[in-house]
């Protein structure tokens, strides 16, 4: 290709709180199944992993039934606590008790505050302090839980790198919201006051004053519909794959010998929202009012002034004075964070989101490939599905089987899809980036990447002919295209 093409890569991804006026609290179940693990007994946790690794070695259908293939019951445990001593200089990552983890814990009616320092012989204590985290019986469902979490600190290096990285939830930097992640220390509390509050300094009598009330947990590490703190089998599985995940299978050369997928925070985030004991009635509702998106938190921003992307590619994003591609946005959107296109298939991409007044949704896809626009607007009767398989949901429907497409294969071509931010069945269009003035180099990359997957010039041209007949004939207004763009890029091919 003639320029090289940046994408984005993650750092997290969870859930983000969008009707919150105060920041936009960033809340994963990894962090909340880390937690758990931090207030497990070692002794306890020892037991775990066995039981997990015996119902793995009978069930040779089962993903992770390989662990029992190449690793022995004690060797697993070990390896956990290998991986832990790399990542946090300590083999010991579970103490004797929930008391040693969290210290000094307090609480007033809108502030939980501790000391938190989950690995043995970390002398460092993590201060955790979150604003607004009790729950109650008389809480507005229209509200409710927008009003948690009003602010979270923390002093761990995983939180103040996310509360540092631009939002991209506003156009100014300094009007911004900035992202308050509840790290795994922050779960952990949650987690302590919730099930020990007679251990928090105040906790029981603040819960006494309010009926009903309670902490809220995002998402229960725990059995379903429990605050027992021993799992069932279901949870001692998630718990144990985790630890293994995050300690072993991101480090291990063992685990890319075997081909197997490095498991960062944001992979393991994606298997963990596929389960849906995980999450709370209230983190359910958020997504399904649309009050809460699933987004990407990025390890950098790709296209900043000082970033090493193609002067060209620089162009059309910013204008050479000023417009381009985010002038155009700036006119008719407002940001709306990063999010996955294609989630969990060969041809995953993280995309920037913009949205507008009327539900439309704008994505510009970075990937290894020239950026594309993929436009989306409401499907009548859609609601959020947020606790069903993508598959199932997306066969219910009977949308069509391209997930594995490559996006440059499906241009201009007007489907259902089923939005992982959202978890909403929306319409979708894939565009080429024709709102800002393409560059002659990139439109010769676009073009060429269509023809190696499939989609000649000529067809290229005719899809979007008919594809700007059957928006004009939309009777709603959505995602009515400017036919001159569409026009003056033909006349370039």
């Amino acid at each position: 290709m003639n320029l090289d093409y940046p994408k984005y890569n993650a750092r997290r991804y969870g859930i983000v709180v969008k009707n919150n006026p105060h920041n936009l609290p960033v809340i994963d179940p990894s962090a909340f199944v880390l937690g758990r693990a931090y207030l497990t007994h070692r002794d306890s946790l020892k037991r775990m992993v066995e039981n997990v690794y015996d119902r793995l070695a009978a069930d040779a259908g089962h993903p992770y039934h390989f662990i029992a293939e190449e690793y022995t019951k004690d060797g697993l445990f070990e390896s956990i606590q290998k991986g832990a001593n790399s990542r946090h200089g300590s083999r010991k990552i579970i103490t004797l008790s929930g008391a040693e983890v969290v210290e000094s814990a307090n609480a007033t009616r809108r502030v939980l505050s501790a000391n938190v320092h989950p690995h043995a012989r970390q002398r460092e204590k993590k201060g955790v302090h979150i604003d607004e985290y009790i729950t109650t019986a008389r809480e507005s469902p229209a509200l409710a839980p927008g009003q948690l979490f009003t602010e979270i600190t923390s002093s761990s290096d995983d939180y103040k790198f996310t509360y540092e990285k631009p939002s991209f939830d506003a156009w100014e930097r300094k009007d911004e919201r900035r992202y308050h992640l509840v790290d795994a220390g922050a779960a952990a509390l949650l987690n302590f006051a919730a099930t020990r509050p007679e251990n928090v300094r105040n906790l029981e009598e603040v819960l006494r004053r309010e009926r009903g009330s309670g902490v809220w947990l995002p998402f229960n590490a725990y059995a379903p519909g429990s605050t027992v703190f021993t799992p069932n089998e279901t949870g001692e599985t998630i718990l144990v794959e985790t630890l293994f995940d995050y300690y072993v299978r991101g480090k291990s050369k063992k685990e890319k010998d075997a081909g197997r997928t490095p498991m960062n925070l944001p992979e393991i985030s994606k298997r963990l929202f596929g389960v849906d004991f995980l999450y709370d009635n209230r983190t359910i509702r958020l997504v399904a009012s649309g009050s809460a998106r699933f987004q990407v938190i990025q390890d950098e921003m790709i296209m900043e002034s000082d970033s090493e992307v193609d002067q060209k590619i620089k162009d059309w994003y910013w204008g050479v004075r000023g417009g381009g591609m985010r002038g155009f946005l700036k006119s008719h959107f407002t940001p709306d964070g990063l999010v996955y296109i294609k989630k969990g298939m060969p041809n995953e991409a993280i995309a920037e989101s913009y949205k507008n007044k009327d539900g439309e949704f704008f994505r510009i896809i970075f990937g290894n490939y020239p950026p594309l626009v993929m436009r989306l607007w409401p499907s009548d009767g859609s609601e959020a599905t947020i606790l069903q398989e993508e598959w199932n949901t997306m066969q219910k429907v009977k949308l069509p089987q391209a997930k594995t497409a490559h996006p440059y294969s499906e241009l201009y071509q007007i489907k259902r899809v089923y939005d992982d931010s959202t978890r909403k069945i929306m319409w979708a269009s894939i565009q080429l980036p024709q709102q800002a003035d393409i560059p002659q180099a990139m439109l010769e990359d676009m073009l060429a990447v269509a023809e190696q997957n499939g989609l000649s010039r000529k067809e290229l041209v005719q899809r979007m002919i008919r594809h700007d007949k059957k928006l004009k004939k939309d009777s709603r207004g959505y995602m009515c295209t400017n036919q001159q763009m569409t026009r003056n890029v033909q006349g370039r091919f």
